[in-house]
């Protein structure tokens, strides 16, 4: 039926075998199915040895796929993007941006609320909404103390345009949604649309 579909079992392509699920009964229940474009940037396929516990009672399967073939992406060289105020040769900035994103997440207990979160998905096994929103919270802080963080160790130019007050303006305003933007917050709020008039 699979292959109707256009589906192949990838392991036994890969072993030339199916392995057992469960050592003693020698069958296997648990298969690996994927589309042949997929197959085409699979690196590796396996599976967890049968000591090796997991969540379930299953063997945990694992399937490696070059995410940049699939995609068509190619190396995209970090230090050379144009738009990047902090560069990772700029050793004393980068030591910087360390130190104050240590301190930062410190003052405002990221570390501590991901520990916390994680020993609750421990105890639940699920992710509940309410979790699914704890997580958000951290990652929104996250972001924004990280450009905090790059703002104060970078020096970037805060070009005026003494001559054109328009453009002065304009851009400011393009900033501002920049920044809106990136943090994700709720452009219908009346501050914002007071401040990006």
């Amino acid at each position: 039926m699979s292959e109707s579909l256009g589906l192949t079992n990838i392991e036994k392509e890969y072993k030339g075998k199916l392995p057992p699920t469960f050592p003693q009964s020698g069958k296997t229940i648990d298969f690996i199915l994927i589309s042949e474009g997929v197959k085409k940037c699979i690196e590796a396929v396996g599976r967890t040895p049968h000591i090796k516990k997991t969540l379930g009672d299953h063997r945990g399967s694992y399937v490696d796929i070059n995410v940049a073939k699939l995609l068509g992406i190619g190396k995209v060289d970090m230090a050379m993007m144009p738009g990047r105020k902090l560069q990772s040769k700029n050793t004393k900035a980068t030591k910087d941006y360390l130190k104050q994103t240590r301190l930062s997440w410190t003052e405002h207990k990221v570390f501590e609320r991901m520990e916390n979160l994680c020993e609750d998905l421990r105890n639940t096994k699920i992710m509940t909404e309410e979790m699914i929103e704890t997580y958000n919270k951290i990652d929104r802080d996250v972001f924004r103390l990280c450009l905090s963080a790059e703002k104060e160790c970078v020096h970037v130019s805060t070009r005026r345009y003494a001559w054109s007050q328009k453009l002065d303006q304009a851009i400011k305003k393009e900033r501002l949604w920049e920044t809106i933007v990136k943090i994700g917050w709720d452009t219908t709020n009346s501050t914002i649309q007071i401040l990006s008039k």
